[in-house]
């Protein structure tokens, strides 16, 4: 997403620079903020207890509502990331055209839809042992297996992964490299731009927040760690420091296998559709990228379409704990 949106939306941006700024900016600041908040009222439901102290319980519960209802919307869009984009995947890069569709179909989508929010919901409904049991598991193997694919990429230079790219093209009558990029301008109705700017890298911190973003989750339980005062500060500052650092390590290994004005029509053919002429059968997101830049390697493409999987799952199971300790607050507090 941080390429796709960050390239295809601020094709100008230096997302070295945009990342350095969301660390500066929303990192070290939101690490703060929560684990003060963490460390003065240690206890379970998250910004519903430090609303209702600091401004007043009306608006606690408001604005903890508001949370239950987004958080709610979200997990039901993003429990369809089980098929698309995470089976879709492995339908694609295995040629399996059966798994395809049953993954972009509606039916299927909403039977896996709902299969993952059962076991997301079984995660958590059984007590902190049993998530952790899987979760811990679940968040090391999607963390190795991502760094391994990153450096998959490192071990491709630009010229094998042109020849890939014109190799695919050929077998499936599609663009070739050079072809790809004049296609993607004439989409876009201007060439894309050779040098970065200070308003795009800045715009981008709209898709590099995510690095981010869920580290406030852990304030949502901050009743029942020990120390809380430091153990939600290190945990905000340690999630944001492991994704950031996998994604300084995906950048580069996409720009050794690719110029910058590649990535950048590479990212709006993701976002925006495939241009007219693109009949290659997976998307130029980073995951088709992988694919075509470790030499069209099965094993590494099935394994980064996993790591989508399992990333959803455990997403989808902190959020519903998030909720639940929501209520437990209401509860304590007679609402």
């Amino acid at each position: 997403w941080i390429v796709m949106a960050g390239l295809g939306l601020f094709p100008g941006a230096n997302l070295y620079i945009t990342i350095a700024l969301t660390v500066v900016l929303l990192s070290v600041p939101s690490a703060i903020v929560w684990g003060v908040l963490g460390g003065s009222m240690p206890r379970s439901g998250g910004d519903y207890v430090y609303n209702t102290r600091i401004i007043s319980p009306a608006f606690g519960m408001v604005a903890s509502m508001g949370m239950m209802l987004g958080q709610t919307y979200w997990n039901i869009y993003q429990a369809t990331f089980i098929t698309q984009p995470s089976l879709q995947m492995i339908g694609q890069f295995m040629g399996w055209h059966g798994l395809i569709t049953f993954s972009t179909s509606k039916w299927g989508t909403f039977i896996c839809a709902v299969g993952v929010f059962v076991i997301a919901f079984c995660f958590v409904a059984f007590g902190m042992r049993i998530y952790k049991l899987f979760q811990r598991p679940i968040l090391a193997i999607t963390l190795a297996t991502t760094a391994i694919c990153f450096l998959a990429l490192l071990f491709t230079s630009k010229t094998e992964f042109i020849n890939h790219w014109n190799a695919a093209a050929t077998t499936y009558h599609s663009l070739n490299y050079s072809q790809f990029m004049n296609a993607t301008q004439k989409a876009n109705g201007a060439s894309f731009p050779t040098t970065w700017n200070w308003s795009d890298t800045i715009g981008a911190v709209t898709a590099t927040f995510l690095l981010i973003t869920y580290g406030y989750t852990s304030a949502y339980v901050g009743g029942e760690v020990k120390r809380p005062s430091k153990s939600i500060l290190a945990a905000n500052w340690l999630s944001g420091m492991v994704t950031v650092v996998l994604a300084l390590f995906c950048l580069f290994g996409l720009y050794h296998i690719a110029k910058s004005r590649f990535l950048i029509a590479a990212s709006y053919n993701a976002l925006n559709g495939p241009v007219k002429g693109y009949n290659l059968p997976w998307d130029t997101s980073i995951n088709g990228l992988i694919f075509m830049g470790t030499g069209f390697n099965r094993v590494l493409g099935v394994t980064f379409a996993l790591t989508w999987l399992f990333t959803t799952i455990s997403i989808m199971a902190v959020i519903i704990l998030c909720m639940q300790r929501v209520l437990f607050a209401w509860g304590m507090d007679r609402m």
